[in-house]
């Protein structure tokens, strides 16, 4: 409305979307690297382990390659076994010892939503 009664040409749905994908692209960015500037050494090591192909030769239990794949992947069916392997990654997570004060510039709200993004760009 307001382009309207300035007399000019409303941006074009496109052009909408376009900025604000260029938007969502920036802050996720900037939200990124903040948290990565938070991290230890250590902890950024122990990142870039996590997603590092698997070079022992064995095959993760997720069937990825890596630990990280096996993060994303779905818990299969109830049982025993599928509990063990839930409560190893979560074991293996914890080991990363990241800080709670880690995410604390992000609503919860989007770290989810940034989660869910990645994990969905990721299947694709």
């Amino acid at each position: 409305m307001r382009c309207r009664g300035d007399r000019m040409e409303p941006p074009t749905p496109g052009r909408i979307a376009r900025l604000v994908g260029s938007a969502v692209t920036t802050f996720e960015e900037r939200f990124c690297a903040a948290t990565v500037d938070r991290l230890s050494a250590a902890t950024r090591s122990r990142l870039d382990d996590l997603v590092a192909e698997d070079t022992s030769g064995e095959e993760s239990a997720g069937g990825g390659v890596s630990f990280f794949s096996e993060l994303k992947a779905d818990p299969g069916a109830l049982g025993l076994d599928g509990l063990l392997a839930e409560v190893n990654k979560l074991q293996r997570v914890r080991a990363l010892e990241l800080a709670p004060e880690l995410f604390e510039d992000g609503s919860e709200a989007q770290t989810v939503r940034s989660a869910a993004a990645g994990a969905a760009g990721s299947a694709s």
